[in-house]
């Protein structure tokens, strides 16, 4: 079962392992990251970053899909993380996710140079902004909290002023 699926461009790093790794009830780490996938360095340091006794994987967004889709991954209390709102949004309609943390998406480059800024992690490029606002839309709960210890901040409110 997916506890929360988390935008980050960082994907597994040490908020994650010190910080969410003990606030939520998790025993696995899931990524869906089409980049990071095809690295085999990137790969093998975020698996080591993982904290002990929490299984990780990092996978293509397809392939993510398909592993968490299995019957078997209900038993899980799995963290999804991915680096992309095109890749959640593709999660959020393929699985159920029961809440969306928007963390830390800021560093593609747009062409143009033209950046719109969600909140201060958050800043992003027009094609960005349609991905977030499609992924408003279909998840049933989504917010921006970047650690356990700081209050949620509504995404959707934050995601209407900044258009």
């Amino acid at each position: 079962m997916i506890l929360q699926l988390r935008i980050d461009e960082r994907l597994i790093h040490g908020q994650i392992a010190a910080a969410w790794g003990r606030a939520l009830p998790i025993n696995a780490i899931v990524c869906a990251s089409d980049i990071a996938v095809n690295d085999p360095i990137r790969t093998k340091v975020l698996l080591m970053a993982a904290p002990p006794g929490i299984k990780a994987r990092i996978k293509s967004t397809d392939d993510v899909i398909k592993l968490l889709s299995d019957p078997r991954a209900d038993s899980m209390r799995i963290l999804l993380i991915t680096d992309s709102p095109v890749s959640a949004l593709k999660l959020v309609q393929s699985l159920e996710v029961p809440e969306v943390n928007v963390a830390n998406y800021h560093t593609k480059m747009d062409v143009n140079d033209r950046k719109i800024k969600i909140f201060e992690t958050c800043v992003v490029d027009e094609e960005d902004l349609k991905a977030f606002t499609e992924l408003a839309e279909a998840s049933k709960e989504i917010y921006s909290q970047m650690v356990p210890s700081v209050e949620k901040r509504d995404f959707r409110s934050m995601l209407n002023s900044a258009q």
